[in-house]
């Protein structure tokens, strides 16, 4: 057990994440008083949204725990609440943990502004579903591979473009077998070495980065996914108003839950 040196100071968590619920338990064990800060009405952040992708039992399994150990320590997490500076502030905190996760990246292409497209998350909400759509994914990292795979496996005609000349180089071959499997048996289309040019209603124009040629794919749909940056608004402004605050997860540094777990971890373990 560790020591409880931090009874009777209270430590407010944005973002009920794998890094804030590992930053939460943490600091409860050492006896602080723990409010988190959870925009939407459950556990999990970006980690919930792996989870409607196919194949993601371990992650299932990591958002279980945390809620499990949620209720067994009484956590007081405040659902449905948007952290603003004013109301963690009116906690007097003793210290600020905050793990909003990142932002998509929109690229500054034509078209981006007057065109409708869906990000991951919006892409991934459980009430989207669609069939026998024309779906073009752009962005062939992991992410966009496993969202590729989920509208194709629902019924849609899907495209996955890419810039570089392989997909998700970010992860192990071996990771990538079943869902190019399943790219391949319902006849998705995968562009390597592609960029997106432009975009319109129905339509999206790719460059076929060898020879220069510009090619146009009709598009019901498009999905952007071409990765996110941290969020550091909020982080930024309680700066100003608390001398310790710590960014967390993917509000620290976008990367792997394993990475976000033990971001969390180490900064409530090692807060004085």
């Amino acid at each position: 057990p560790l020591h409880t040196d931090l009874a009777g100071k209270t430590v407010v968590i944005v973002g009920a994440g794998p890094s804030g619920m590992e930053a939460a338990l943490v600091c409860k064990q050492r006896g602080a008083n723990i409010i988190v800060f959870e925009k939407s009405n459950c556990i999990g952040g970006a980690a919930l949204l792996g989870t409607r992708t196919p194949d993601k039992e371990a992650l299932h399994a990591l958002i279980e725990y945390y809620e499990v150990q949620a209720k067994k320590a009484e956590l007081d997490i405040r659902f449905g609440t948007e952290a603003t500076p004013e109301l963690i502030q009116s906690y007097d905190p003793y210290a600020i943990f905050v793990g909003v996760g990142a932002t998509p990246i929109i690229p500054a292409v034509e078209g981006i502004k007057d065109t409708p497209y869906l990000t991951i998350p919006q892409a991934l909400s459980p009430d989207y579903r669609i069939s026998g759509q024309r779906v073009v994914v752009i962005g062939g990292g992991m992410t966009g591979c496993e969202t590729a795979e989920h509208f194709a496996m629902m019924g849609n005609q899907v495209t996955l473009v890419e810039m570089q000349h392989k997909l998700a180089p970010e992860v192990s071959p071996d990771n990538l077998v079943t869902v190019l499997q399943h790219l391949q048996e319902r006849n998705a289309q995968i562009l390597l070495s592609h960029k997106l040019i432009r975009l319109q209603p129905n339509m999206v124009t790719v460059c076929d980065i060898a020879h220069e040629q510009n090619k146009d794919l009709p598009a019901d749909v498009v999905i952007l996914s071409l990765g996110n940056r941290s969020d550091r608004t909020l982080y930024d402004k309680l700066k100003q108003v608390c001398k310790k605050v710590y960014a967390i997860g993917d509000t620290l540094q976008v990367g792997r839950i394993a990475n976000a777990v033990h971001t969390g971890f180490e900064r409530a373990y090692t807060l004085e």
